[in-house]
C-alpha cells in the first residue's frame, strides 16, 4: 500500500516535472522563432539601408558639378568683398586723418584770428579746406567700394545655379529611417537572444531534472 502511494506521489511529481518542461521549451521555442524572424528582417533592413546609401551617394555626385560650380563662384566672390573691405578699411583711416588735420587747422584758425592774425589764419583757412576736400574725396571712394561690394555679392547671387536638393534629402530621409529601425531592432534582438540563451539553459536543467525523476519512478515501478 504504501509503495502505490509513493508510485503515485512520484507520478505526479514527474508529471509536474514534465509540464514545466514543456511550458519552459514552448516559451523557448516561441523566442527563438522570434529571434530568427527578427534576424531575417534586420537583414532585409540592412540591405535597404545599404541600397539606399548607395543611391544617396550617386544622387549627391549628380549634384557635385553645381556645387563645386556654386563653390568657386562663392570664393571669387568672398575674396573680391575682402580686398574691397581692406581697401575701405585704409581709405576710412585716411578720410580720419584728414579730419583729425581739418580740426586742427580750425582750432589754429581761431587762435589766429583771436590774436590779429588774420593772414596767418587765411593759411590755416586754406589747409582746413585742402583737408575738408581730401575727406569728402576719400569719403566718395569710400561709398564706390561700398557699392562695388554689394554688387559683388549681387553678381555672385546671379550666377549661382539654384539647386534642387529634393531626390538627395527625400533618399537621406529614407536612409536615416533605416539606420534608425536597425538600431532598434538590433537593441531588441540582443534583449531576444538574451532571453532565448537563458530559456534554453533553463530547458536543458529542467530536462535533466524531468528525466532524474523519471529514472527514479521506473525504478519505483520495478
Amino acid at each position: 500500500m504504501q509503495d502505490g502511494f509513493a508510485i503515485a506521489a512520484m507520478e505526479e511529481k514527474e508529471r509536474a516535472a514534465f509540464l514545466r518542461r514543456q511550458k519552459i521549451f514552448k516559451m523557448y521555442a516561441e523566442t527563438r522563432d522570434l529571434v530568427n524572424d527578427l534576424s531575417r528582417s534586420l537583414e532585409l533592413v540592412s540591405f535597404a539601408a545599404s541600397q539606399t546609401r548607395f543611391k544617396m551617394e550617386r544622387a549627391w555626385d549628380d549634384l557635385r558639378p553645381d556645387l563645386t560650380y556654386n563653390d568657386c563662384i562663392w570664393a571669387e566672390c568672398r575674396q573680391k568683398r575682402h580686398e574691397l573691405y581692406l581697401k575701405i578699411n585704409r581709405l576710412l583711416h585716411k578720410s580720419n586723418n584728414e579730419q583729425q588735420m581739418a580740426l586742427r587747422c580750425a582750432k589754429k584758425e581761431r587762435k589766429k584770428f583771436a590774436s590779429g592774425k588774420k593772414i596767418a589764419a587765411s593759411k590755416h583757412v586754406m589747409d582746413r579746406k585742402i583737408h575738408v576736400k581730401r575727406r569728402e574725396r576719400r569719403n566718395a571712394e569710400i561709398e564706390e567700394l561700398i557699392s562695388e561690394r554689394r554688387k559683388a555679392y549681387e553678381e555672385a547671387k546671379r550666377k549661382e545655379i539654384v539647386i534642387d536638393y529634393s531626390i538627395f534629402n527625400r533618399l537621406k530621409r529614407i536612409y536615416e529611417d533605416a539606420v534608425f529601425l536597425k538600431k532598434a531592432l538590433n537593441l531588441k534582438l540582443v534583449y531576444l537572444r538574451q532571453k532565448r540563451d537563458s530559456l534554453h539553459d533553463e530547458f536543458v536543467k529542467l530536462r535533466a531534472e524531468h528525466e532524474e525523476i523519471r529514472k527514479s519512478l521506473e525504478q519505483m515501478r520495478g
